[in-house]
C-alpha cells in the first residue's frame, strides 16, 4: 500500500515539474493558454490515477463488512447497556427494599429481587425477602412490593427466621 502512495506521490511530483517547466519555456500567446490547459488535464489525470485502479468491488465488499462488524458491535453495547442497568435496577430495588423495612421497624436479612427478562427495560417481576424474629410487619411490606413495586402477592416469597436469638 505504501508503495502504491509512494509511486502516485512521485509521478505527482514529476508531473508537476513537467508541467512546470513547459509553462515556463512557453509563450504567453493563444498557444500557451492551450497549453496550460493541457498542463491542467495532465495534472488532474496524475492526481486522480488512484481512482482507475481502484477494485470497487473489494472497496463495497469492505464497506459492507465494515458496517456489519459495526451494528454488531452496536448490538453488544446495547446489551452491556441493558445488562448494567438491569444490575442497577436490581441493587437499588434490593436496597429500596431494605430501606423500607427499616422504617417500618421490621428486620430483614436480605432481599432478592428478579427482574423480568427480555423485557425492553429491566422492571422487578419478583421478589424474595428474608425477615428475622419472626412474620410481624410483613403485610405492610407486602403492600409496599405490590403497590410501590408493582410485585404482587403471589411473586413474593417470603422466609421468616422466628428463632428467638437470646
Amino acid at each position: 500500500m505504501t508503495e502504491g502512495l509512494e509511486s502516485w506521490v512521485r509521478g505527482l511530483a514529476a508531473a508537476g515539474l513537467f508541467t512546470g517547466a513547459v509553462l515556463a519555456l512557453s509563450p504567453g500567446s493563444r498557444s500557451g493558454k492551450v497549453l496550460r490547459l493541457v498542463c491542467t488535464l495532465l495534472l488532474l489525470a496524475v492526481l486522480l490515477s488512484p481512482l482507475g485502479q481502484l477494485d470497487y468491488d473489494a472497496y463495497a465488499e469492505e464497506l459492507s463488512r465494515r458496517r456489519l462488524l459495526g451494528l454488531d458491535l452496536s448490538a453488544k453495547g446495547e446489551a452491556e447497556s441493558l445488562r448494567l442497568l438491569g444490575s442497577v435496577i436490581q441493587q437499588r430495588t434490593e436496597a429500596y427494599i431494605l430501606e423500607q423495612a427499616a422504617a417500618l421497624g421490621i428486620r430483614v436479612a436480605r432481599a432478592e429481587v428478579t427482574l423480568a427478562a427480555g423485557e425492553e427495560i429491566p422492571y422487578p417481576r419478583s421478589a424474595e425477602v428474608w425477615l428475622e424474629g419472626g412474620p410481624s410487619g410483613k403485610e405492610a411490606l407486602e403492600e409496599i412490593l405490590e403497590g410501590e413495586l408493582g410485585i404482587p402477592p403471589r411473586r413474593q416469597i417470603w422466609h421468616v427466621d422466628d428463632r428467638d436469638e437470646n
